[in-house]
């Protein structure tokens, strides 16, 4: 029976820790938005701290650079996930770009074409409605300004719908069907399209 080397399974332990932090520091940087990693933000946090702490002591009694190797990966992820995070936009800004639409066409700034507003052709559009394209509709005797999340194969589909009292109905769509309405805030709902 060979006898256990203490110095490989220290070098083990230490690899584990650090592959342990580069996973924590990841899952924080790249799931920003998930409830779960913003709950537990803090706990992941301290547990990369100490982590740090205990491989900084483990490198320095065995002379190795596991610790520098730690620091390095942790700054490049988050170098990285920055890079890669800017060119995405916030659900803040998407919001408020929906609401400047809903004002626009409130506003009569926007063209009607058979209930349909068509968006500029930029990429943070389709973003704001997954076709970027906007449909003015009916639900029930109200008007709505409806917004794709998800724009479906066929007709089903589901996004945002805003009601607006300052919409003429004589321009919306009347055959669509607003099912499994959501509150979300003030006048906005989430739904699906049948």
């Amino acid at each position: 029976m060979e006898r256990i080397n203490a110095h490989k399974i220290k070098r083990i332990i230490c690899w584990s820790i650090l592959i342990i932090n580069i996973f924590i520091i990841s899952l924080i940087i790249f799931t920003k938005t998930n409830p779960i990693v913003k709950i537990y933000n803090l706990f992941f946090v301290i547990i990369v701290l100490v982590n740090s702490i205990i491989l900084l002591c483990m490198s320095a009694q065995q002379k190795n650079r596991i610790f520098l190797i730690n620091c390095l990966s942790i700054v490049a992820i988050i170098i990285i996930a920055n890079f890669i995070n800017s060119s995405h936009s916030t659900d803040e800004e998407i919001w408020s770009y929906r609401n400047k639409i809903v004002k626009d066409i409130e506003n009569n700034k926007y063209t009607v074409e058979n209930g349909i507003v068509y968006l500029p052709d930029e990429d943070i559009y389709e973003k704001v409605s997954d076709t970027k394209r906007v449909i003015l509709a009916t639900d029930g005797d109200e008007t709505v300004i409806y917004f794709y999340k998800n724009a479906g194969m066929l007709e089903d589909s589901c996004g945002y719908i805003f009601y607006s009292d300052k919409l003429d109905s004589n321009k919306c769509d009347s055959t669509i069907e607003f099912i499994n309405k959501r509150h979300i805030k003030g006048k906005w709902y989430y739904c699906s399209t049948q």
